[in-house]
């Protein structure tokens, strides 16, 4: 692995970890729209300032790619998901698990399929240790 792979893990498992933190501690009679709308106005705001800082502001002037919109789409989905799951009651740990492993069966075949990825039997038993460690988990 890179250096460059190791630090982009780094960052994306440090953001998940302040990520279910937060989503575990948004208070009960907050709106959960209300709390993502300003999540969203503030990331738009630091994302902005990354852009400008990084000297790519000329870009905000291009027209949203279709794939944005996807991904806006998706990424509200996960969010009002994963906080109506704390709401609900599951564990912080449990429920970042099970969300985990099953998002990733669900991805290992549709990476084979729609992108050709790799589907070796090591892979596939591996996805079976994670589902047989996911029901212990949630015994």
């Amino acid at each position: 692995m890179t250096f460059n792979q190791v630090a982009a893990m780094a960052l994306a498992v440090a953001g998940g970890v302040a990520y279910h933190l937060a989503q575990k501690g948004v208070p009960r009679d907050a709106g959960p729209l209300v709390v993502l709308f300003h999540a969203y106005l503030i990331a738009a705001g630091l994302a902005l300032i990354l852009l400008i800082a990084g000297g790519q502001w000329r870009a905000l002037a291009a027209r949203p790619l279709p794939i944005s919109v996807a991904l806006g789409a998706a990424v509200l989905a996960i969010e009002v998901g994963v906080l109506l799951v704390y709401r609900s009651g599951w564990p912080v740990g449990r429920a970042a698990l099970v969300n985990s492993v099953l998002v990733t069966a669900v991805l290992l075949p549709v990476g084979f399929v729609a992108f050709h990825e790799e589907l070796t039997p090591g892979k596939l038993a591996g996805l079976a240790v994670c589902l047989v460690g996911l029901a212990m988990v949630c015994r």
